[in-house]
């Protein structure tokens, strides 16, 4: 009893690395999946499961992992990250980063002959140190080193091995040359982010390119949830300042079948402010005599299915001050410019109703159309009545392109003059067919468009456009609970949009848009959004 009593107390002084010969995962944040030695299988990460080398640990959006090596190394592998596990032997531990972000905390061990973090491009080489590797979906890498020192060499084995020292990073292209000059001082956290989400980008691109903003999101959401069509669905939603007049919203759908993804990037006339919400709050126009401190100067506005994609912008934003008289007419006048007028009726025989905030004519209608508008400071939507002042964001150039093909835009008219109404200042171009059936562009317009209620009583909504070329697109917008029950019209009824009582209701459910056209050749995007974020962030009203 007394051998065992002293060996048992022996190995309890003893360090644990020196005993346990073994690396796990020391601790789990969000979801992420490790797959299989010799196998096309993963299975769920858990804190405590022991890893081998050659397998990979693969993290999501909002996720991280914690490794413990059996020599007392840590390393902490990023969202949307995939790493390969080379080998994690105690000798020669060797970690591929694939794509994402890893930390490394190496330990002191003179029995080790090397720790190396490969890259597509790079080899960082560690006697014992701590440092950061980000590979961008193009395999780009960034080496930031915090403690020690990191050798880096090209991976593909030409040119000399540059040391990085603490408070130094480094970038490493593909096909470039590793010379000193490109080290740099000063985080990398704290620079631009190089690697937005975008068009025409794979899955895994666009993943990577989130997991680099997400860094910098001052607003997260994210939740799994049923579709309307009865598809579970993983929504991961984010919003980031690309630069200080800059905001970028993102949704991210992941399904077991497909990804779907969003975004809409804003350009303001100066800096934002700390509370973006200030800022947001008159992006669907000002009623007052105050002119708006922030407005748009330009925007970006994307859905894919990264197959297809649908594609808006407008430049040269610019505000336009719009008085209604008592006459039944609007006066349009340039804020920057007074001589720069037209007055437009409200309604006439020619174009039909005016309407002031969405900018355009419907000519269904022969009497002036009863609009309303958000007023942050009654936090209420009030009527657009005689005497008031609208002030309102107007573009100069606007495009609408769905899988590279314009399918509308426009330009000034008067390309001296800043636009005050898009129907009747801009020059629109649109597809159309000549008399042999091929499609051209001209002043043609489209053939038809149409909102209808598929579902009566459901808030399901549909909007067609046809074009005089004879394609299509059709949005199918949706209200849905977190099951996938599309709401009701008697769920909104009585309370009034903007009051706490319409946010309250609106929590309760989810936005879902699913996106046709004759280019998709039969697919489709389907988005799905918490209105939760768009809230929080003041985007919504």
């Amino acid at each position: 009893m007394k051998k065992i009593t002293v060996f048992l107390f022996g190995m309890l002084l003893l360090p644990p690395c020196l005993f346990s010969g073994e690396t796990k995962i020391s601790s789990v944040t969000g979801s992420a999946d490790v797959k299989y030695l010799n196998k096309d299988f993963w299975y769920t990460a858990r804190t405590g499961a022991r890893l081998l080398s050659g397998q990979k640990i693969k993290t999501r959006p909002r996720s991280r992992v914690k490794v413990e090596l059996s020599d007392g190394s840590r390393v902490e592998i990023y969202p949307n990250s995939l790493v390969d596990l080379k080998n994690i032997g105690a000798k020669a531990p060797n970690f591929f980063m694939m794509v994402g972000k890893l930390k490394a905390w190496v330990s002191h061990n003179v029995n080790r002959s090397k720790f190396e973090v490969n890259t597509p491009v790079a080899v960082c080489s560690v006697r014992g140190t701590e440092f950061t590797v980000d590979v961008d979906p193009r395999g780009q890498t960034d080496i930031e080193v915090d403690k020690g020192l990191v050798g880096v060499r090209m991976a593909d084995g030409t040119g000399e091995e540059i040391p990085v020292g603490a408070g130094e990073r480094l970038n490493v292209t593909a096909g470039g040359r590793l010379t000193p000059e490109q080290k740099l001082w000063g985080s990398r956290e704290q620079s631009a982010v190089r690697n937005e989400v975008g068009l025409e980008m794979s899955k895994e691109a666009v993943q990577a390119a989130a997991a680099q903003e997400m860094r910098l999101a001052e607003y997260q959401e994210g939740k799994t949830m049923v579709d309307v069509f009865g598809s579970r669905v993983r929504l991961e939603e984010y919003i980031v300042r690309p630069a200080p007049d800059t905001f970028k919203l993102v949704l991210l759908n992941e399904r077991e079948s497909r990804f779907d993804y969003f975004y809409y990037k804003g350009t303001f006339n100066t800096t934002l402010p700390a509370d973006l919400s200030v800022a947001f709050r008159d992006m669907g126009g000002k009623l007052g005599t105050t002119v708006p401190d922030y407005y748009l100067t330009a925007y970006e506005r994307g859905y894919s299915n990264t197959q297809d994609y649908v594609k808006d912008n407008g430049t040269g934003g610019h505000l336009v001050k719009i008085t209604y008289n008592s006459n039944g007419t609007f006066t349009l006048t340039d804020a920057a410019d007074a001589s720069n007028t037209r007055t437009v009726n409200a309604a006439d025989a020619a174009n039909g109703a005016y309407d002031p905030v969405a900018d355009t004519f419907d000519a269904s209608r022969t009497t002036a159309l009863d609009v309303a508008l958000y007023n942050p400071v009654s936090d209420v939507y009030e009527n657009f009545s005689a005497g008031q002042i609208l002030w309102q964001t107007r573009f100069n150039s606007y495009a609408h392109v769905i899988d590279g093909i314009n399918k509308l835009s426009y330009l000034p008219s008067n390309s001296a003059r800043n636009i005050l109404a898009g129907d009747l200042d801009g020059h629109w171009i649109y597809p159309s067919l000549d008399s042999a059936g091929n499609t051209i562009y001209g002043e043609w317009g489209v053939s038809s468009s149409a909102s209808t209620r598929p579902e009566a009583g459901m808030l399901h909504n549909r909007i067609a456009l046809t074009y005089r070329d004879n394609t299509s697109e059709q949005y199918d917008n949706y209200i849905i609970s977190d099951e996938g029950k599309v709401a009701s019209v008697a769920s909104f009824n009585g309370i009034t949009p903007g009051t706490p009582q319409y946010k309250a209701e609106l929590l309760k459910w989810n936005y879902e848009q699913v996106i046709t056209a004759t280019e998709f050749k039969g697919r489709k995007i389907d988005l799905v959004i918490e209105p939760k974020i768009l809230i929080k962030s003041g985007l919504l009203k």
